[in-house]
């Protein structure tokens, strides 16, 4: 066995990374249906044009109420519409939606200001920030963000203008800005919290159930294999028992460190509890899925003892299968001293 080195502090450097993955890996942590997020919006815009539309019951009518009034009952209806087919909305299409939702807000905006109360318009610049931060990657978010600091620039130069529009600028950029970038990072932060093991860093369970159908999924379009692997750690409870659970910890984080080093950057590794570790692949052909198990066992074996079940299937199995064969396949291997591992095709 390995030799044991007492645990080490995590770096700040480490726990700096949070901001990275935040701005780079956003997308990952968010386990929301293209349905929820066609849902969501459909109900943003019902919600909006209704509330427009009783804002100019409360106003005296003018021309421009009357332009603003149009575009409220036609964004009604097409609230109504995105709500209805939600699911079949593709990710591109709720960008789209989106800018437009945007660029209605400006229009109103624009001819609003000598109207009716243009700061009701204004507040859906701020929930236009928001959803996104909500709902999509941060990286699209920051595209929308940016675009409604133009519009609403454009929307300041070209329309009619408040009394003091330079005020009025700083005062709506700064806030949407400020709330939704703070809100979508303390989003993604409860969600990454919720989905990682909090000792070793890699998913959870429930960030196994979240991510795994997605590469199941993604072999199926693609083609090829899937390899399904559980790792449990020999004579662990020895290791708590004779070192204390402090070293027992450090042999787990590093255990999760040496199979994440192990595999490519979309590869979903998890812990599955205890002691045990289950990692997934895409492969191109079963050899490829023998040598990705041998690398992984490898360097796990440089960090502690360990027994390895793994299947390797194509994608049209289903997952809670997958685990159950590779669980099978690892009491095999707990029953054979002379195999590092033991692997099945099925």
């Amino acid at each position: 066995m390995p030799a044991l080195t007492r645990p080490s502090s995590i770096s700040k450097v480490a726990q700096d990374t949070q901001l990275y993955h935040w701005l780079t890996d956003a997308p990952r942590a968010l386990p929301l249906t293209t349905g929820s997020r066609g849902k969501w919006l459909g109900l943003f815009v019902i919600i909006a044009s209704i509330m427009g539309l009783s804002v100019s019951l409360i106003t005296d009518p003018s021309p421009q109420t009357q332009i603003i009034d149009i575009l409220d009952v036609v964004s009604l209806l097409l609230g109504v519409g995105i709500y209805i087919i939600a699911e079949k909305i593709p990710r591109v299409g709720i960008n789209v939606i989106v800018l437009g939702c945007t660029t209605t807000i400006t229009i109103e905006v624009s001819i609003g200001y000598s109207a009716r109360p243009a700061n009701l318009a204004i507040v859906f610049y701020v929930w236009v920030a928001l959803y996104v931060f909500s709902f999509l990657s941060t990286a699209e978010s920051l595209g929308h963000v940016g675009y409604i600091i133009v519009a609403y620039t454009v929307a300041l130069i070209l329309g009619a203008r408040p009394h003091e529009p330079l005020a009025d600028w700083i005062l709506i950029i700064s806030t949407v800005v400020i709330a939704s970038i703070s809100s979508g990072y303390l989003n993604y932060t409860i969600r990454q919290l919720a989905i990682t093991d909090s000792m070793t860093s890699v998913s959870n369970r429930k960030g196994w159930d979240l991510v795994a159908p997605r590469e199941i999924n993604r072999a199926r379009r693609n083609g090829g294999f899937v390899v399904v692997a559980m790792i449990d750690m020999d004579g662990f409870k020895e290791i708590n028992d004779t070192h204390g659970h402090p070293m027992g910890d450090q042999i787990l984080i590093d255990t999760a460190k040496a199979i994440r080093q192990s595999v490519r950057p979309f590869d979903v590794v998890a812990r599955w509890g205890g002691d045990e570790f289950a990692f997934m692949g895409l492969v191109s052909n079963r050899d490829e899925a023998k040598a990705f198990i041998e690398r992984v066992v490898t360097n796990v074996q440089k960090v502690s003892p360990l027994s390895c079940g793994a299947v390797v299937a194509t994608p049209d199995h289903d997952i809670d299968n997958l685990i159950s064969a590779a669980d099978d396949a690892l009491y095999r291997s707990k029953g054979n001293s002379n195999k590092r591992f033991h692997m099945v095709d099925i």
